[in-house]
């Protein structure tokens, strides 16, 4: 539905190259990922959306089992939702205690 106002906001061509660019991208690219992971001196939370297209759920819990082999403090949930990818950008009482519950955590540092 925001279609109309999305067209008028972006260049077709800028987006085309941006989403080529995601597509093209691999974090994992040399098999380093776990490595690059350890260094992280924070928590992670790792959140996918049941009905996202462009990043499939299965991506953020993989990303969290990755982040914990590394030794980091994560969690990987997945949020139901009907909103697609633009789920991100709506409220979810899900994500909100799922940020409680990691912050509150006495496990991670």
């Amino acid at each position: 539905y925001k279609g109309q106002s999305f067209a008028k906001r972006f260049d077709a061509n800028t987006y085309i190259t941006l989403t080529e660019a995601m597509d093209a991208y691999d974090a994992d690219r040399d098999g380093g990922l776990t490595d690059r992971m350890a260094e992280c001196k924070g928590q992670l939370l790792s959140v996918g959306y049941s009905s996202d297209w462009l990043f499939a759920p299965e991506q953020s819990l993989l990303l969290a089992a990755i982040a914990e082999r590394a030794g980091v403090c994560s969690r990987g949930i997945v949020l139901e939702t009907d909103d697609g990818h633009d789920a991100f950008l709506m409220p979810h009482e899900g994500l909100s205690q799922a940020v409680r519950r990691l912050l509150d955590d006495a496990e991670c540092p």
